[in-house]
């Protein structure tokens, strides 16, 4: 009996954490939030702003009116294999890893998802910002690394 009461007593707990996790994040002020534009990433070490913006010779597809295209580049400009990267909205994160183009696709609908670098090959470091949102429209959002 007090393994089930201890049970309910942790679901409880832990509903009630998210509940006001989520009222909180509702509520929180929108000058804490940091958003980046498709043409502009933020390096958080230095917090010095870097234009970033895509240029058709970079291997942009052309697709990014119809998607979210994170291109992931290293300080010579050539394609990173293997950035994991978090796609979330409010209620859910998906993750998607970078391919041998240096690209992570996303088709999803039109929406400010907040993206989390979740992790760079070993060989690697970011120099692009952890964490930004998206626009509420498709295009093309560059990743900077820097080979160690």
């Amino acid at each position: 009996m007090n393994k089930k009461l201890m049970i309910i007593t942790i679901l409880l707990t832990v509903i009630f954490t998210v509940s006001c996790n989520k009222e909180k994040n509702e509520n929180t002020d929108a000058r804490n939030t940091v958003t980046a534009s498709p043409d502009i990433t933020q390096d958080v070490s230095t917090n010095d702003t870097v234009s970033v913006a895509p240029s058709p010779d970079e291997g942009v597809t052309g697709k990014e009116d119809e998607e979210y295209v994170f291109i992931c580049l290293d300080q010579n400009n050539a394609p990173v294999k293997g950035v994991k990267i978090q796609i979330c909205t409010e209620e859910t994160c998906m993750m998607k890893e970078s391919d041998e183009n240096g690209e992570v696709r996303y088709a999803g609908d039109l929406y400010q998802y907040d993206i989390h670098v979740y992790s760079v090959p070993k060989e690697y470091e970011l120099v692009s910002e952890k964490d930004f949102k998206t626009e509420a429209k498709y295009g093309t959002y560059k990743i900077l690394l820097a080979g160690k």
